[in-house]
Protein backbone atom coordinates (compact mmCIF):
# COMPACT_ATOMS: atom_id res chain seq x y z
CA UNK A 1 0.00 0.00 0.00
CA UNK A 2 1.56 3.56 -0.69
CA UNK A 3 1.03 6.01 1.94
CA UNK A 4 -0.12 9.53 0.70
CA UNK A 5 2.85 11.80 -0.38
CA UNK A 6 4.54 13.63 2.53
CA UNK A 7 5.80 17.21 2.32
CA UNK A 8 9.29 16.92 4.46
CA UNK A 9 10.84 20.44 4.35
CA UNK A 10 9.28 21.35 0.94
CA UNK A 11 9.85 18.17 -1.10
CA UNK A 12 7.98 15.39 -1.62
CA UNK A 13 8.56 12.07 -0.01
CA UNK A 14 6.91 8.84 -1.10
CA UNK A 15 7.22 5.89 1.21
CA UNK A 16 5.04 2.20 1.63
CA UNK A 17 3.61 1.18 4.37
CA UNK A 18 6.09 -1.98 4.91
CA UNK A 19 9.19 0.41 4.53
CA UNK A 20 7.80 3.80 5.67
CA UNK A 21 11.44 5.28 5.87
CA UNK A 22 12.48 4.93 2.92
CA UNK A 23 11.43 7.26 -0.50
CA UNK A 24 10.43 4.84 -2.78
CA UNK A 25 11.98 7.06 -5.73
CA UNK A 26 15.47 7.26 -4.38
CA UNK A 27 15.58 4.29 -2.14
CA UNK A 28 17.18 6.64 0.07
CA UNK A 29 16.14 6.96 4.47
CA UNK A 30 14.34 10.17 5.52
CA UNK A 31 16.20 12.45 7.67
CA UNK A 32 15.70 10.81 11.53
CA UNK A 33 14.81 7.27 10.14
CA UNK A 34 17.07 4.12 10.20
CA UNK A 35 16.76 0.79 8.62
CA UNK A 36 15.23 -0.67 12.07
CA UNK A 37 12.54 2.06 12.15
CA UNK A 38 9.44 0.11 10.29
CA UNK A 39 6.56 0.92 11.89
CA UNK A 40 6.62 5.13 11.34
CA UNK A 41 8.42 7.88 9.69
CA UNK A 42 9.81 10.86 10.92
CA UNK A 43 8.78 13.85 9.26
CA UNK A 44 8.88 17.85 9.90
CA UNK A 45 5.65 19.53 10.72
CA UNK A 46 3.50 21.94 8.21
CA UNK A 47 3.47 24.41 10.95
CA UNK A 48 6.09 27.05 11.81
CA UNK A 49 6.17 27.28 15.76
CA UNK A 50 8.35 29.86 16.54
CA UNK A 51 10.25 29.22 13.90
CA UNK A 52 11.47 26.49 13.99
CA UNK A 53 9.96 23.17 12.50
CA UNK A 54 8.98 20.48 14.88
CA UNK A 55 9.98 17.08 14.64
CA UNK A 56 6.78 14.84 14.87
CA UNK A 57 6.62 11.48 14.20
CA UNK A 58 3.54 10.13 12.16
CA UNK A 59 2.33 6.29 12.72
CA UNK A 60 1.46 3.60 10.24
CA UNK A 61 -1.94 3.58 9.90
CA UNK A 62 -1.47 -0.16 9.24
CA UNK A 63 -0.80 -0.93 13.02
CA UNK A 64 -4.22 1.05 13.82
CA UNK A 65 -5.74 -0.58 11.46
CA UNK A 66 -5.10 -4.09 13.15
CA UNK A 67 -5.19 -2.55 16.92
CA UNK A 68 -8.73 -0.82 15.71
CA UNK A 69 -9.80 -4.45 14.52
CA UNK A 70 -8.43 -6.43 16.93
CA UNK A 71 -9.94 -4.17 19.82
CA UNK A 72 -14.03 -4.52 17.90
CA UNK A 73 -13.25 -8.19 17.92
CA UNK A 74 -11.77 -8.40 21.48
CA UNK A 75 -14.84 -6.54 22.72
CA UNK A 76 -17.02 -7.98 21.04
CA UNK A 77 -15.79 -11.54 22.39
CA UNK A 78 -16.19 -10.58 25.83
CA UNK A 79 -19.27 -8.88 25.73
CA UNK A 80 -21.29 -12.32 24.29
CA UNK A 81 -23.17 -14.16 26.79
CA UNK A 82 -21.43 -16.95 25.91
CA UNK A 83 -18.32 -15.82 27.48
CA UNK A 84 -20.49 -14.91 30.75
CA UNK A 85 -21.58 -17.41 31.18
CA UNK A 86 -17.72 -19.69 30.97
CA UNK A 87 -16.92 -17.14 33.32
CA UNK A 88 -19.43 -17.90 35.76
CA UNK A 89 -19.56 -21.63 34.85
CA UNK A 90 -15.85 -21.74 36.09
CA UNK A 91 -16.44 -19.30 39.32
CA UNK A 92 -19.15 -21.38 40.43
CA UNK A 93 -21.35 -19.07 41.01
CA UNK A 94 -24.95 -18.35 39.65
CA UNK A 95 -26.22 -15.26 39.09
CA UNK A 96 -27.84 -13.09 36.42
CA UNK A 97 -25.25 -12.49 33.72
CA UNK A 98 -26.61 -8.85 33.20
CA UNK A 99 -25.83 -8.18 37.35
CA UNK A 100 -22.45 -9.72 37.63
CA UNK A 101 -21.10 -6.36 36.19
CA UNK A 102 -21.80 -4.30 38.63
CA UNK A 103 -20.41 -6.44 41.45
CA UNK A 104 -17.20 -6.90 40.25
CA UNK A 105 -17.07 -2.95 39.18
CA UNK A 106 -18.47 -2.23 42.59
CA UNK A 107 -15.45 -4.50 44.04
CA UNK A 108 -12.62 -3.78 41.72
CA UNK A 109 -13.39 0.53 41.85
CA UNK A 110 -15.09 0.36 45.27
CA UNK A 111 -17.98 2.05 46.65
CA UNK A 112 -19.60 3.88 43.43
CA UNK A 113 -22.99 5.64 43.19
CA UNK A 114 -25.75 4.38 40.92
CA UNK A 115 -24.97 7.65 38.25
CA UNK A 116 -21.01 5.98 38.81
CA UNK A 117 -21.54 2.94 37.79
CA UNK A 118 -24.21 4.02 34.92
CA UNK A 119 -20.85 5.49 33.86
CA UNK A 120 -18.36 2.81 34.11
CA UNK A 121 -20.73 0.18 32.49
CA UNK A 122 -22.25 2.28 29.55
CA UNK A 123 -25.61 1.83 30.48
CA UNK A 124 -28.43 4.10 31.46
CA UNK A 125 -29.07 5.40 35.08
CA UNK A 126 -32.90 3.73 34.98
CA UNK A 127 -31.09 0.31 34.10
CA UNK A 128 -28.62 0.54 36.73
CA UNK A 129 -31.10 1.86 39.74
CA UNK A 130 -32.98 -1.00 39.12
CA UNK A 131 -30.10 -3.85 39.16
CA UNK A 132 -28.51 -2.33 42.27
CA UNK A 133 -32.03 -2.48 43.82
CA UNK A 134 -32.04 -5.86 42.57
CA UNK A 135 -28.60 -7.00 43.82
CA UNK A 136 -29.77 -5.27 47.31
CA UNK A 137 -32.80 -7.65 47.63
CA UNK A 138 -30.79 -10.55 47.05
CA UNK A 139 -27.92 -9.31 50.00
CA UNK A 140 -25.23 -8.75 47.50
CA UNK A 141 -25.22 -5.07 47.70
CA UNK A 142 -25.52 -2.36 50.54
CA UNK A 143 -26.11 1.29 50.38
CA UNK A 144 -23.99 3.67 52.12
CA UNK A 145 -23.20 7.23 52.66
CA UNK A 146 -20.87 8.33 50.38
CA UNK A 147 -18.43 10.16 52.60
CA UNK A 148 -17.19 12.82 50.33
CA UNK A 149 -21.15 14.33 49.89
CA UNK A 150 -23.18 13.44 52.62
CA UNK A 151 -26.29 13.93 50.53
CA UNK A 152 -25.74 10.99 47.80
CA UNK A 153 -25.85 7.04 48.44
CA UNK A 154 -23.08 4.92 47.34
CA UNK A 155 -23.34 1.15 46.79
CA UNK A 156 -20.69 -1.14 48.56
CA UNK A 157 -20.49 -5.18 48.83
CA UNK A 158 -22.00 -7.14 51.47
CA UNK A 159 -19.66 -10.08 52.62
CA UNK A 160 -21.77 -12.15 50.29
CA UNK A 161 -21.20 -10.15 47.61
CA UNK A 162 -17.50 -9.81 48.44
CA UNK A 163 -17.36 -13.72 48.11
CA UNK A 164 -18.78 -13.71 44.75
CA UNK A 165 -16.53 -11.07 43.41
CA UNK A 166 -13.65 -13.23 44.59
CA UNK A 167 -14.53 -16.56 43.24
CA UNK A 168 -14.83 -14.73 39.45
CA UNK A 169 -11.99 -12.56 39.44
CA UNK A 170 -10.14 -15.76 40.57
CA UNK A 171 -12.06 -17.81 37.29
CA UNK A 172 -11.05 -15.39 35.39
CA UNK A 173 -7.55 -15.69 36.44
CA UNK A 174 -7.76 -19.11 35.74
CA UNK A 175 -9.12 -18.96 32.35
CA UNK A 176 -6.16 -15.93 31.55
CA UNK A 177 -3.55 -18.56 32.49
CA UNK A 178 -5.51 -21.27 30.81
CA UNK A 179 -5.46 -19.26 27.49
CA UNK A 180 -2.26 -17.96 27.70
CA UNK A 181 -0.36 -20.91 28.62
CA UNK A 182 1.99 -21.39 25.55
CA UNK A 183 3.12 -18.11 25.97
CA UNK A 184 6.29 -17.08 28.22
CA UNK A 185 6.29 -15.39 31.26
CA UNK A 186 7.99 -12.72 29.72
CA UNK A 187 5.32 -12.08 26.42
CA UNK A 188 2.24 -11.92 29.23
CA UNK A 189 4.36 -9.94 31.37
CA UNK A 190 4.87 -7.58 27.91
CA UNK A 191 1.12 -7.86 27.81
CA UNK A 192 -0.03 -7.08 30.73
CA UNK A 193 2.31 -3.75 30.97
CA UNK A 194 1.03 -2.61 26.99
CA UNK A 195 -2.55 -2.67 28.45
CA UNK A 196 -2.19 -1.33 31.52
CA UNK A 197 -0.44 1.12 29.50
CA UNK A 198 -3.07 1.23 26.63
CA UNK A 199 -5.45 1.36 29.37
CA UNK A 200 -4.36 4.48 31.02
CA UNK A 201 -3.27 6.44 28.08
CA UNK A 202 -6.70 6.32 26.85
CA UNK A 203 -8.66 7.04 29.69
CA UNK A 204 -6.38 10.20 30.14
CA UNK A 205 -7.01 11.36 26.75
CA UNK A 206 -10.93 11.01 27.07
CA UNK A 207 -10.66 12.94 30.65
CA UNK A 208 -8.57 15.69 28.74
CA UNK A 209 -11.75 15.71 26.36
CA UNK A 210 -14.59 15.23 28.51
CA UNK A 211 -12.82 18.61 30.14
CA UNK A 212 -12.44 20.46 26.77
CA UNK A 213 -16.04 19.58 25.79
CA UNK A 214 -17.35 21.24 29.42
Amino acid sequence: MILDVLAVRGQCFLARESDPGRDLRTKSLLSGTSENDKDSICVHNTHNIANHWRLVKVYSTHSMKILGDSLVELIGLLNSPRQDQVLLSEAKVEIDRALFPILIATGVKGPLSVSGLADLLGRDYTTISRQVSKLTALGFLARAANTADGRQTVTILTARGASIVSAIIEARERLLGFALSDWTDEDRNLLASLIRRFVDTVVAVTSNVDKKAQ
